[in-house]
């Protein structure tokens, strides 16, 4: 919070004299919780059976704290996850689209088709479709209904290696 304050008062200093100044939330990272607002239990109860299994990518623990408090004591959703190199479906539904769950990504995620995994299963189930995060670019981001599109699965890029001269 310290450096999106200054940014904010330096930017401040820079606007025109009678401009309004965009509120401190626009100068953060990360978007405070409202009062109340809490994950699903079953996002929260999937993290903590995937944590056990070792199997939680690392940059989805930027929400461990709000996910233990929602899923102490739930019992863990079946299936628990799909997951993709730069982002996580917890507790995924089946929608007549694609998939349904509580999304964590990265920014790299955001505006691309990634293939996703069973945990500990690296054989692609579907290739989805992330929207970018609704507040705007964020580096790691949580969306709590998030309906992911199915999409086709992205051919591998084929390597050509030219003659030698």
């Amino acid at each position: 919070m310290p450096v999106a304050y200054l940014h904010q008062r330096t930017h401040a200093l820079a606007m025109a004299e009678g401009a309004t100044v965009p509120p401190l939330a626009d100068y953060c990272l990360f978007r405070q919780r409202e009062p109340g607002e809490q994950p699903p239990a079953e996002a929260g109860a999937a993290m903590l059976a995937l944590i056990a299994a070792r199997q939680f990518p690392g940059f989805a623990l930027t929400f461990y704290e709000p996910l233990l408090q929602a899923g102490q004591g739930q019992p863990a959703p079946s299936p628990l996850a799909l997951v993709a190199e730069d982002a996580i479906l917890l507790a995924p539904r089946r929608s007549a689209t694609g998939w349904e769950g509580f999304l964590i990504a990265e920014h790299s995620a955001a505006d691309q088709v990634r293939p996703f995994h069973w945990p500990g299963d690296p054989a692609p189930v579907a290739w989805l479709a992330v929207a970018p995060p609704a507040g705007g670019a964020a580096a790691v981001w949580a969306e709590g209904s998030a309906c992911l599109p199915t999409r086709e699965s992205q051919p591998a890029p084929e390597t050509q290696l030219s003659p030698p001269p």
